[in-house]
């Protein structure tokens, strides 16, 4: 069985294909599957450190849990962890036991993973008596890491999936129709419930493209590229910290910083990766009695994509006033038009990643 493999089936052991998981609760589990991802790393290390050992004949002893084994009679701890400076770097360090006497001279390598998963670099300090570990380990580690961060995204996609919601994908139809795919990608919209909370949706598209972004990112972020996805997705905001509630009554197209606006406190480095790190622009597309629309774009496509929205906004108000007119009877059940303000925060997170569709 290939590494690849192993993983996918370990990780698939601690996911029920068919439950879905709440958006708002993707991120979690997430975080838990690449804990789990590097469970299963030092556990798969263990075993090749076995292997090396029969190979060439030497005693070993190991304690699984502590990640302490022996050979020949000398001790060593494996460690696998975050780098505490910069958490784009994973440390895998097999060493001598400080129990055993002096420590041994250390052998180091270092690769390079690429901007997919969680971490950029690999570093391996491995005891010298063990140097000839050092490239198979990073060999091993890079498989293992490429395989899981595969897995996890697929689950996370997956889970997102499973909340479609045609009034956002209707939306995005209508945002995309007029630009070419290099505007569309740096295309995104914002729906606020007035008096409630709002925050950005996204159709199948944006999320890929978000994740690419999040993946390339050239700096250091706080969580993996799929967290951070999630994460923005189930982001919601109170009306008052909604830049919109200024803007939309007046119809006003506004210039920000992705940093400097209210909702930075939680998404504000994720908006600012996918505004392409320069100011955005915020630009009203629907005022209406129970949702507000507005497009978002880095600032240096204005002048393309301000006035052919413009030109769109009747198909806008169109859209939303459909839905509006169904009593929103699609997404709750219900047929009683006087439920819709006790319902808006049920609105709100269903709109902000909880009716997903990727494909």
């Amino acid at each position: 069985m290939s590494f690849s493999h192993l993983v996918r089936v370990q990780l698939d052991a601690l996911i029920d294909p068919g439950k879905t998981v709440a958006p708002d609760e993707v991120a979690f589990h997430c975080n838990m599957l690449l804990n789990e991802l590097i469970n299963i790393l030092q556990r798969i290390v263990c075993d090749e450190v076995k292997n090396h050992a029969n190979r060439h004949g030497l005693l070993m002893l190991l304690d699984a849990e502590e990640m302490i084994f022996s050979l020949d009679g000398v001790a060593y701890v494996l460690k696998v962890l975050e780098d505490p400076q910069d958490n784009f770097i994973l440390w895998m360090n097999l060493a001598s036991s400080a129990l055993t006497g002096p420590k041994g001279r250390m052998s180091y390598q270092e690769t390079d993973l690429g901007y997919a998963g969680p971490y950029r670099k690999l570093k391996v300090q491995t005891d010298q008596r063990l140097s000839q570990l050092a490239p198979r380990l990073s060999e091993v580690a890079q498989e293992v890491l490429a395989a899981g961060t595969q897995a996890i995204e697929a689950y996370a996609m997956r889970q997102l999936a499973a909340y479609r919601d045609d009034f956002v994908e209707e939306l995005y139809l209508l945002l995309a129709r007029p630009f070419n795919p290099d505007i569309r990608q740096c295309l995104y919209l914002y729906l606020i419930c007035p008096k409630v909370d709002g925050g950005i949706v996204m159709d199948s598209f944006a999320r890929q493209q978000s994740l690419n972004k999040l993946r390339n990112a050239r700096y250091s972020l706080s969580r993996s590229p799929v967290e951070l996805l999630c994460q923005v997705l189930e982001a919601r905001f109170s009306f008052e910290q909604c830049v919109g509630r200024e803007i939309i009554p007046e119809m006003r197209t506004y210039e920000c910083s992705p940093l400097s606006i209210p909702s930075a406190a939680k998404v504000g480095i994720t908006q600012s990766v996918l505004f392409g790190n320069c100011h955005m622009i915020l630009q009203p597309l629907v005022y209406s009695e129970h949702i507000w629309v507005e497009a978002a774009y880095p600032a240096v496509l204005r002048d393309l994509v301000e006035k052919t929205l413009l030109q769109e906004l009747d198909s806008f108000r169109l859209v939303v006033k459909r839905f509006e007119e169904r009593g929103f009877f699609n997404l709750w059940g219900s047929k009683n038009k006087s439920e819709i303000t006790q319902k808006m925060g049920s609105l709100l997170g269903s709109f902000l990643g909880s009716y997903l569709k990727y494909s």
